[in-house]
Parts: C-alpha cells; sequence; structure tokens
C-alpha cells in the first residue's frame, strides 16, 4: 500500500478546488516537505481538498530502484572470455524513488559475495557495487555466459523494493584439447617374457579443465595417472606394461599406440595418438635331447627297458607340439607338449615285451642260423648283456663291449658255442679213447 501523507499547500497564484483541472495543475509541480524535494506527477496525487481557505492534497510514497549490471571498466578483460577467467562486474544502483531505502544489496544468479559502499539510498541517490564471476567450462561448451541481477531495498514503512532485472549475455570462446607424449626405454634388446614400462605425458592443452583423464593402450595394461582432472595448461604422468611375445619375437620389435581421453561436461576430448617402439631379440627355436637307461644290471629275453627322455628348449621361443622320436620304441609320451623358453618336460617309455627265443639244438649237424641285422639310431643308448654261452667264452670276449638285449645277441653267442662244441668233439675221434675221455666236456 502506499503511504499516505497531508501537504499543506501554499500556492497563491492558483485557486484549488475538487475539480479535474486542479488535480492536473499538480503535475510535474515541485514541493518541498519536511525538508524532502520531490517530483510528482498525478498519479501520486491521490486526493486535493480545500482547508480553512488554504488548498491542499493526499499524496503517496511510490519507491522505486534502478540498476544496471556491466563489465567493470577499470579492467581489461578480453573479449570473447575463456573458461577459467575471471570477469569482474559493476552493479550501479539508482534511487528513482520518492523515498528513501535502507537494507539496499544487489543479488546475482551466478555472483556470490557482492559488495556496496553503503546500504541507505537516498532518493534519487547512486552508488556502484562489485562482483566477481569465473567463466565455467559449461559456458565454454554454450559459447556465451547469460546472467543476471537484482537490487533491493525496504521503504523506512518496512515495504520491499526490488529493481526489475538485469541481464547481460557475454560470449564464451572454448577450445578443448588433450596432448599426449608415450616413451619407453629403448636403449635395450628384450626378449620373449620381459615387461616393458610405458610413460605417458598428458597435457590440458586447450583452455577449458577436463575431468575423468584415463590413457588407452592397444598393447599396454593396466595403466595409471598420477591425476585425473586438468585445468587449462597442466599436466600428468601416467604409467603402463607389457609383456614382449612370442609374436613380437617374430617381428623383431614392440610398436603400439595410445591416446588420452577426458571429459568436459558432456562432451569427450581425445588427443592425437602417439607411439613408441622398443627392438626385441628374434626367434631361436632349438631343443637338446637327453636320453637315459637303467643301465644298472643285465637284461633278459622279454624283459621290458624304460627309457627316460628329457627335452629341453633351448631357445628364445615358445614351442609347441613338442614329441621324441624313436626308431625302437613306439608310443613315447611327455609330460607336456608346449614348452617355453627354457622348460623341459621329461618322458618314460617302457619298451614291449619280446618272446623269448628257443636255444638252438646241441648237434654237430645243425646248421648256424643266418646273422639278423637291425637299424642303427642316431641317438641309441644300449645295455651291456652276456648270455651263459657268451660266459663260457668269457677267456676270448672282451669284458668292455656291451649289446643291446636282442634276441639276435642270443643266437649269435649260442652259435659260436655250438661250434667250438662241435669242432672239440670232431678233434676228440681222431684221439685214443682214453684221450677222448679226457677232452670231452662233462
Amino acid at each position: 500500500m502506499s503511504e499516505r501523507k497531508p501537504y499543506p499547500s501554499d500556492l497563491s497564484d492558483e485557486q484549488w478546488s475538487l475539480i479535474e483541472p486542479v488535480i492536473t495543475a499538480w503535475k510535474d509541480r515541485h514541493r518541498s516537505v519536511s525538508g524532502h524535494q520531490g517530483a510528482y506527477d498525478m498519479r501520486e496525487i491521490v486526493n486535493a481538498i480545500l482547508y480553512q481557505g488554504r488548498t491542499g492534497c493526499q499524496w503517496a510514497y511510490l519507491p522505486q530502484l534502478n540498476l544496471v549490471k556491466q563489465v567493470s571498466a577499470a579492467s581489461d578483460v578480453p573479449l570473447p572470455l575463456t573458461p577459467g577467467q575471471q570477469v569482474p562486474y559493476e552493479y550501479v544502483v539508482t534511487n528513482s524513488g520518492n523515498t528513501t531505502l535502507i537494507d539496499v544489496n544487489v543479488t546475482h544468479d551466478r555472483v556470490t559475495g557482492i559488495s556496496c559502499p553503503g546500504s541507505t539510498l537516498a532518493s534519487g541517490q547512486t552508488m556502484t557495487c562489485t562482483g566477481t564471476y569465473t567463466v565455467t567450462d559449461a559456458d565454454g561448451l554454450a559459447g556465451s555466459v547469460t546472467n543476471t541481477a537484482l537490487a533491493h531495498g525496504t521503504t523506512p514503512g518496512g515495504t520491499t523494493v526490488d529493481s526489475p532485472p538485469d541481464s547481460r549475455t557475454i560470449g564464451v570462446a572454448t577450445s578443448l584439447a588433450l596432448s599426449l607424449t608415450k616413451s619407453a626405454d629403448d636403449s635395450r634388446l628384450y626378449e620373449v617374457g620381459d615387461q616393458v614400462t610405458y610413460t605417458y605425458t598428458v597435457t590440458n592443452s586447450g583452455d577449458g579443465t577436463l575431468t575423468g583423464i584415463p590413457v588407452v593402450d592397444d598393447r599396454a595394461t593396466g595403466i595409471t595417472c598420477q591425476a585425473t582432472t586438468l585445468a587449462p595448461g597442466a599436466s600428468t604422468t601416467c604409467t603402463g606394461t607389457y609383456t614382449v611375445t612370442e609374436q613380437d619375437a617374430g617381428l623383431g620389435n614392440v610398436t603400439n599406440i595410445a591416446f588420452a581421453r577426458g571429459q568436459s561436461g558432456d562432451t569427450t576430448v581425445e588427443s592425437p595418438p602417439d607411439s613408441a617402439r622398443v627392438d626385441v631379440v628374434t626367434n631361436r627355436p632349438a631343443l637338446r635331447l637327453e636320453k637315459s637307461v637303467d643301465d644298472s644290471r643285465p637284461y633278459r629275453v622279454g624283459e621290458r627297458i624304460t627309457y627316460t627322455y628329457t627335452v629341453a628348449n633351448t631357445g628364445n621361443t615358445e614351442l609347441s607340439d613338442v614329441t621324441v622320436v624313436d626308431d625302437r620304441v613306439t608310443d613315447v609320451t611327455c609330460q607336456a607338449t608346449t614348452l617355453a623358453p627354457g622348460r623341459a618336460p621329461r618322458a618314460r617309455v617302457p619298451t614291449p615285451s619280446r618272446r623269448p627265443m628257443p636255444r638252438p639244438a646241441r648237434s654237430p649237424t645243425s646248421p648256424s642260423p643266418p646273422p639278423t641285422t637291425a637299424p642303427s639310431a642316431p641317438n641309441r643308448t644300449g645295455r651291456p648283456f652276456r648270455s651263459r654261452a657268451s660266459r663260457a667264452m668269457g677267456r676270448t670276449a672282451s669284458r668292455a663291449k656291451a649289446r643291446t638285449v636282442t634276441s639276435r645277441a642270443l643266437t649269435s653267442a649260442a652259435t659260436r658255442t655250438e661250434r667250438a662244441r662241435t669242432a672239440r668233439t670232431a678233434r676228440a675221434v681222431t684221439r685214443p679213447a682214453d684221450e677222448v675221455r679226457r677232452s670231452t666236456p662233462r
């Protein structure tokens, strides 16, 4: 409600009455009431009266505030704005009403902590308040920043007065960008199984803050970064590792590519890719075979002989489908068929049982069996063997020689024994009977 006060008129050049022309005469006339100078128009006049021959009226207070918001003229703010930039604002507040206002202040939808030189404004007075706004990444993505301010005050009677809102839109330029530099220790040769450690330097080369920084590498895993939020111009260091494979050894090097990624609001920013190369020792496949057998005792015909094969990967590359081939033994099985460099599985294989061969008849007329032959093996393991026949001829057979337990060995020994027996019998026929009796074996 308007505040009404008596206004005694001292006009002498006009006769006031309760007619329209008299009220019209008040328009834009200046009067002083209790030392307060004001300008009133027709809307302020509520009623006109004639009191004891003097013209008077009743009038109303019309409080009013005006606000003008602008970038501080004293600051050198480059335009367009960029994210992270601080903008100093000035708020010019004017009491354009006809009454003093108290508790005058300014509010801003983006700025807090606005300060004013005072809080009381007489009618017609002006004061300038100040505040600072920091441009955000969202403003950069929007391409501009728009904010609104209001001035507030209170009349002596407790009525709240607000100024019309004042809004300003300022353009914001933004350039979101990331850069990545990738490096590795390339001063040495790597082998299969070695770990390569990569270092990634990520820099925010744009003018907007980026969050959620990861590094993506097509080979390395477990990449960690010291920081995941970067202000414009800031950098962070990330590390990751990669294990050299057989495929890398076949190529002779490891070359992998990485890039960094960041977020600004709903916008994703990626850096240009960067690569690094390290050299790898090329494949040198090699195998070593060691064959062994228990030779601590003699074997008989038909006994099973167990051979042990130790296969070692002495190269620098993984080998698969590892098998052992023996010219006498079949069904050799290994503990593993894939060997990494330096690994050596074992294989144990018993030889198949063989049926014992019959002993030749001891007859002077029995023909000697034809000799048998067996193929030789590049890596053959033999077991020393002595038959009964060879033990009987121990004086003529060398103990240093060794033979593999086969039917051929027994047959040859038996044949030699039979020939010796036949020769002694033939010699006995031509000698006297008593000499024959002495020389004939019992």
